[in-house]
């Protein structure tokens, strides 16, 4: 359909004379409208779930109804008048009025109120928009110095300065918009009169903050899917998005192009919840994929792929984007996207051209990145949970569930906090929005398995076939008596054995790696030879990745970091000793794509680890693996009661921990209320995650230099983030500084300084800097 036809009352009124932004880039008011409904006319389309989920039957009808009347208060000359320079700032609040038309809808009083309220509540939360009322109030009193910001107005002197004639010809177009984006809509506008308008802030606003439900309620939800979509739709708008994109079954026509496996055959027909245990090399990705389609030709949804490292996103974002729109770059997909903290970094990646206009266009993507634009994207589940912590437009996250696909992969990753989290979230979304599920693992104890069950119910369950696991035998496992250092002459024979033998060694903890790398160094040439850990800076941990997968490299290693989905492959490895489940991820980079031709390839254990390593894991359940794992062939077909024999449960500390979370989160959820502050929730959210970035103290030079340019994302690649405990660790040692950057116009930045070594090759050591004043003395 076409947007609608101006009708005779253009000839008496300018519809561009009012408009919705700020010159010279603005619309008008009737125009932006049109913008918002034409997101609104392919929601049906994209997220069809909506109107099951709220429990609303007339849900379309109220939503178009929400769009086109969202802006209306924006006729009034206050707020025109501050759009442009010098313009005076107005002191209202356009919502206010906006919401009051909903009193002259032709619908029953309980939706009629569901609908003022999302369009009062579509911008500020109603906490915020009762400071605002106070803060008015108290303008009167002139020892407040409030009167400058906020005049103390009546509703009736607001709606004075409404412009009557422009109102008059939004009002006009009803049927015309109506018949163009919807045309089944049942509502209409009555005629009332201006000086009949209530303000909501009496009728809507006081009511709702001394009211109190749950996800248990049926308005629950109906208040929150429709509050978020009226936002969705004006996000969208406002953006300049017309088109939101959608995968059909015809999107997965690479799927043809295989010749799959009879578990992945199997998982493709499933309809409901699904659990898929398998192997490395089993063709996981694959299978999952096919669930997908198989959903989608059930219902369309949304579609997350969620990982618990960026570094597997960014591969998997990759790998999606080439299969599903192969004729462009990674970055530019419009079906595949991603979204964690560090995505703008990933993106700018991919530009050779790293100036202040390339970061312009980078921090565009991210902004579509986080809007509904794409249809599938590969995040962390933090993106997920963050909606149920009530983080800003946490309405909009909720709705853009309605009716999704989510796939969890290596599931197992998330200590026992985050996996709680994770249950009670899933039985909240399966509950109320319809979500579908599909788990898969190559590590997952029973116990964990049977959590997951409790919360899915009605799932199925594909396995690999014996004959299919005895086939991707790959691995001969040793045990070695001593620690890692103790392998160093075994290592260097290994390298020494063939020009082409490509060895792999891990160890728990930096300094550690550092130390065997330092070791290892004269052993291959540069070139050949990869450090990786978690102290370098973005951009050489990006150059490190990127070299593991395209060039040939003889020697890696690295910490925990080799644990993460990069698609690598080694002939032999080295590691400390670790849980079962690290240890399987590890062995999964050794022999990964040619074991016919291979045969087994070893994997060697230390039965001693490092000083530190029980500040990593826990000692019990590295014990635990060590007495369960028996040397020889390693039979994928056992793997799971080795895990179940080393995980029977977590350990005491664990388990509590997951038993308070789990409570503790579901009282949560009950407190979780549309268009209301939540911010002991959201402070709460934050306190998840443990890194803090600090800047090495020979990078100062060249950061500052970046922040002066305004090339401030490509600043953030210069950054190495370290635990909390280690940053306090060296602020109280006087190795971290604070470092002001002025950036002119008032505005400065400030970043912490590590005073110890760096250098691309080894990554932030705990040696003194040279810039430092502790270099007189290593740490």
């Amino acid at each position: 359909m076409s947007k609608p036809n101006l009708g005779s009352l253009e000839k008496a009124i300018d519809h561009r004379s009012v408009l919705a932004k700020s010159p010279p880039a603005s619309r008008s008011l009737y125009e932006h409208l049109l913008d918002c409904l034409e997101v609104f006319r392919q929601l049906p389309l994209v997220l069809p779930a909506l109107p099951s989920c709220a429990k609303e039957p007339q849900f379309w009808d109220m939503l178009f109804v929400a769009v086109y009347l969202h802006d209306w208060g924006k006729v009034c000359e206050g707020f025109q008048q501050q759009l442009y320079p010098k313009g005076k700032r107005w002191g209202e609040r356009h919502e206010r009025i906006s919401a009051a038309f909903a009193e002259f809808l032709t619908i029953d009083l309980q939706r009629q109120e569901q609908i003022g309220r999302a369009v009062l509540g579509h911008h500020k939360t109603y906490d915020r928009l009762r400071e605002r009322r106070i803060y008015a109030e108290a303008a009167n009193d002139q020892t407040t110095n409030l009167a400058y910001i906020y005049g103390h107005v009546s509703f009736a002197q607001r709606l004075q300065e409404m412009s009557k004639p422009y109102v008059r010809f939004l009002k006009s177009q009803w049927d015309k918009v109506a018949g163009s984006f919807y045309a089944e809509n049942q509502i209409k506008l009555d005629a009332g009169r201006f000086d009949q308008l209530r303000d909501p802030y009496e009728t809507l606003l006081d009511a709702w903050l001394n009211t109190s439900m749950n996800g248990e309620a049926q308005a629950f939800w109906s208040e929150m899917l429709l509050g978020g979509a009226l936002r969705l739709c004006d996000h969208l708008g406002s953006a300049g998005i017309d088109k939101i994109p959608f995968v059909t079954t015809e999107n997965f026509g690479f799927l043809h192009r295989l010749k799959p496996h009879q578990h992945q055959t199997d998982c493709w027909k499933v309809e409901t919840h699904l659990f898929l245990t398998a192997p490395t090399g089993s063709g996981k990705t694959e299978a999952a994929l096919g669930w997908m389609r198989r959903q989608i030709e059930r219902q369309q949804g949304r579609i997350l792929y969620l990982l618990p490292y960026t570094a597997s996103i960014n591969a998997m974002q990759k790998r999606l984007a080439k299969l599903f729109t192969p004729e462009v770059e990674f970055q530019h997909s419009e079906l595949v996207g991603l979204l964690h903290g560090k995505a703008r970094l990933h993106l700018l990646s991919a530009f050779e051209d790293r100036s202040a206009e390339t970061e312009g266009v980078v921090r565009n993507m991210v902004e579509l990145l986080r809007k509904m634009q794409h249809p599938i994207k590969v995040v962390t589940p933090f993106q997920i949970l963050k909606h149920a912590f009530g983080v800003k437009g946490f309405e909009i996250g909720l709705s853009e569930l309605a009716g999704s696909i989510l796939i969890f992969d290596e599931i197992h990753a998330y200590d026992a906090e985050t996996f709680a989290r994770i249950c009670v979230l899933l039985e909240w979304l399966t509950k109320h929005l319809g979500v579908r599920v599909m788990i898969m693992t190559a590590t997952l104890p029973k116990f964990l398995k049977e959590r997951l069950e409790q919360v899915l119910r009605n799932s199925s369950e594909v396995t690999v076939a014996p004959d299919f696991m005895q086939k991707l035998r790959r691995h001969r496992l040793k045990i070695h008596e001593g620690n890692i250092d103790d392998q160093l002459p075994m290592i260097r024979a290994e390298l020494m054995s063939s020009p082409h033998r490509k060895v792999m060694v891990v160890c728990n903890t930096v300094a550690a790696a550092q130390r065997i790398y330092g070791a290892l160094n004269n052993e291959v040439d540069t070139a050949q030879r990869v450090l990786l850990h978690g102290r370098f800076t973005y951009a050489d941990r990006y150059e490190k990745e990127r070299m593991l997968m395209e060039e040939d490299i003889r020697l890696l290693v690295g910490t925990q970091t080799v644990e993460v989905s990069l698609d690598i492959d080694f002939d032999v490895l080295f590691t400390e000793p670790a849980p079962l489940d690290a240890l399987l991820q590890r062995f999964g980079r050794v022999n990964r794509h040619q074991p016919d031709k291979k045969g087994l390839c070893d994997v060697m254990v230390c039965r001693e680890g490092g000083e530190y390593d029980g500040r990593i894991y826990p000692r019990e359940i590295v014990e635990r693996t060590l007495a369960t794992m028996k040397a020889g062939p390693v039979d994928e077909q056992v793997l799971q009661s080795w895990l179940d024999a080393v995980y029977p449960c977590w350990p005491e500390k664990m388990e509590k921990s997951y038993a308070e979370t789990l409570e503790a989160f579901r009282e949560h959820l009950q407190k979780l209320y549309p268009y209301r502050d939540h911010k002991s929730s959201e402070e709460e959210f934050e306190q998840q995650f443990d890194g803090i970035p600090v800047l090495p103290a020979s990078l100062q030079e060249n950061y500052d230099g970046l922040l002066q340019q305004g090339r401030f994302i490509e600043s953030e690649t210069l950054l190495v983030s370290i635990r909390k405990f280690q940053f306090h660790l060296w602020l109280e040692a006087g190795l971290l500084r604070p470092h002001r950057v002025d950036l002119g116009k008032q505005l400065s930045h400030v970043i912490y300084v590590a005073d110890l070594h760096y250098d691309d090759e080894l990554g932030l050591t705990q040696e003194a800097s040279k810039e430092s004043a502790w270099s007189s003395r290593a740490l």
